[in-house]
């Protein structure tokens, strides 16, 4: 599959954006997220100051000052802002379809209005000292950036313009499975964005009576619900598989629902080393980052099945 310029773009954007995710993960999982205590500006300059005797002490708290967690949560800063400059050259080279092609172009446009937005409660964010709630929002802002992503690569492809070739009786039911795994992750990302929250207010107010190892166990109804749910995605994933034995010669399909079953297995596996190995930081950077990838296949699936190419059996 041949890519212009435009779909070049906005594909390498929506692969900056996914990295952002994993960076966003190292930076939760390293507890980084006020290494910066202030936005835009870092301990109030513009670029982070070499020791604590560059903060002013009478705006700050200088005991709190932690010179690798304030890098690695300006790095993320500074990653946000590249993801910023491709979205925005994205969108400039989306304006040649403002004729061609309307829903390209205002796609383009509302991925730019959509990174400015999380800029912003990025911003909000810090400012509110990771507030509950607000780091979900962050979260599912995230992934409708990526599938809007996605949906102007798929839009201005050529190679899935003649649809699948499946009939009606193996498409329908694949795209009814592929469906109901993006919403079921999706959703999954929004509750484990949730469970994290719990697991800090749970480590904030009992780290000293609580184990680490319990601190998941902790936070009740909504883990068990995540962990409920995850069971959904695994039958998601088999119907998929199941009804992929007839899609051989499908473009971009079968390899999609593999890569969704690889992304199910890796939830499941990091998962797990969360809720039992005492939540270490690589299986919380790993599970939010395949997570992404999952409900970035599982759309895609969706968009490719979405066509129709012969009439019904």
């Amino acid at each position: 599959m041949r890519l212009n310029s435009f779909q070049k773009w906005a594909l390498a954007t929506f692969f900056a954006t996914l990295f952002l995710i994993f960076v966003g993960g190292f930076v939760r999982a390293s507890g980084a997220g006020l290494g910066c205590p202030d936005w835009p500006r870092c301990w109030g300059s513009w670029w982070p100051p070499s020791s604590m005797e560059n903060v002013d002490p009478a705006l700050y708290k200088i005991a709190e000052f932690n010179k690798t967690l304030m890098w690695v949560e300006y790095a993320n800063r500074l990653v946000g802002v590249a993801v910023g400059i491709f979205v925005l050259v994205t969108a400039i080279l989306g304006f040649r379809f403002r004729k061609s092609d309307p829903p390209v172009f205002w796609g383009g446009v509302a991925s730019l209005v959509l990174v400015i937005f999380q800029g912003w409660l990025g911003g909000r964010v810090v400012k509110s000292g990771l507030h509950s709630g607000m780091i979900t929002l962050h979260m599912a802002l995230a992934v409708i950036l990526l599938s809007l992503l996605l949906w102007i690569v798929y839009r201005t492809s050529s190679y899935f313009k003649n649809g699948t070739g499946l009939v009606e009786s193996i498409r329908k039911p694949l795209r009814a499975a592929a469906l109901v795994l993006f919403l079921l992750t999706v959703g999954q990302i929004l509750l484990g964005a949730q469970v994290r929250e719990a697991v800090d207010a749970v480590a904030d107010a009992a780290a000293a009576s609580i184990a680490r190892e319990s601190w998941i166990e902790a936070t009740g109804r909504v883990f068990t619900s995540h962990r409920t749910a995850a069971w959904a995605l695994v039958a998601a994933v088999i119907a998929l598989i199941f009804y992929s034995r007839k899609a051989v010669n499908a473009p971009g399909v079968r390899p999609l629902i593999w890569a969704s079953a690889a992304g199910v297995l890796a939830q499941a596996a990091t998962g797990a080393a969360m809720a039992y190995l005492a939540l270490p930081p690589a299986a919380q950077i790993l599970h939010l980052g395949f997570s992404t990838v999952l409900s970035s296949t599982s759309f895609l699936l969706v968009l490719i099945l979405n066509r129709r190419t012969h009439e019904p059996a």
